[in-house]
């Protein structure tokens, strides 16, 4: 009766310590799982902004890229203000490409009273760029305005830094009309997508897209501007760091990506905190069997205790 006592006694030791151990180690790899759960939430990862927009006012600083050409519709009247001879300052014509130059500043502004686009080129160094005709081509000076008929549907391919719409003050005449910015993030671990954020443009609106905030660097873009039904078109993509929306007069503020949405989109996060669920039960599951083995034996004491006084 003794030794079954003791027997009793030592597997019950030795199954609430291994139960004890396992429960320590799954404590242990909880904790390793929560900090990787951490990391992966707040780790900067490649995120790509899409900027999508109706506009009566768009600026592009172009850079040196085969993008950077248009045909521009028949109609399109170009002019070099920079040429002192006449003849040579107007352009017209069924077929004529620009090719910007590097840092190139163009600005697009729907001119309804006028009832044209106005595209006005100004660049710090010698030429904006080269304008081909028929038979004909002539390297631009400094300061061009292209203007084109609003009735012309036209799409303007470009790759550089974009700022869509104005800031709102006084003598503004051409605003933002409606826009989207969409985020699509990359997973930390591979090169899958998802989207990370979406956030609406109200009229009135200016967008920027910084490569590097502090350090005022803009991200440059690939996209495009299309000229149809007397608005302006946009759309452009690129890897940034954040949109800068600025709104009426205000400092504005900034549109990153959601940590939220990457909680309830990225796998490979939702896989990490299913796992840290299972081990979670898996802990609660041994702390309830540890807490229900005394009462168990105790239990089991009593109906021995209770047979051995029916033997007597």
């Amino acid at each position: 009766m003794r030794f079954s006592f003791l027997q009793n006694r030592l597997f019950f030791i030795l199954f609430v310590r291994h139960f004890k151990k396992i429960n320590g180690i799954l404590l242990l790899l909880g904790f390793c799982l929560f900090l990787l759960i951490t990391y992966v939430i707040f780790a900067d990862r490649e995120a790509i902004y899409s900027v999508n927009a109706e506009t009566e006012v768009a600026t592009i600083t172009l850079i040196d890229d085969p993008l950077n050409q248009w045909q521009l519709p028949s109609g399109t009247l170009t002019q070099d203000l920079m040429a002192f001879d006449q003849a040579q300052q107007q352009w017209t014509g069924a077929e004529i490409i620009f090719r910007a130059n590097a840092d190139t500043s163009a600005s697009f502004m729907i001119d309804i009273a006028a009832n044209q686009l106005a595209i006005v080129l100004q660049s710090e160094t010698a030429s904006v760029g080269t304008i081909i005709g028929t038979g004909r081509s002539k390297a631009l000076g400094s300061d061009v305005l292209i203007k084109v008929p609003l009735a012309s549907n036209v799409i303007f391919p470009f790759f550089g830094e974009l700022g869509v719409g104005e800031d709102v003050t006084t003598g503004v005449r051409t605003t933002l009309l409606s826009g989207s910015i969409n985020i699509i993030e990359k997973e930390l671990f591979s090169d899958v997508r998802y989207v990370a954020g979406d956030y609406q443009m109200n009229a009135g609106d200016r967008v920027l897209l910084y490569k590097n905030h502090e350090a005022n660097e803009l991200v440059k873009l690939r996209g495009y501007i299309r000229l149809a039904d007397k608005v302006l078109k946009v759309s452009a993509n690129g890897i940034a760091e954040l949109a800068r929306v600025e709104r009426l007069g205000s400092e504005g503020y900034s549109v990153t990506s959601s940590v939220w949405r990457r909680v309830i989109n990225d796998p490979v996060l939702m896989s990490i905190t299913t796992l840290l669920a299972i081990l979670l039960l898996l802990m609660e599951i041994i702390k309830h069997i540890i807490e229900l083995i005394p009462l168990l034996r105790a239990k089991n004491q009593d109906v021995k205790e209770h047979l051995n006084d029916e033997e007597i």
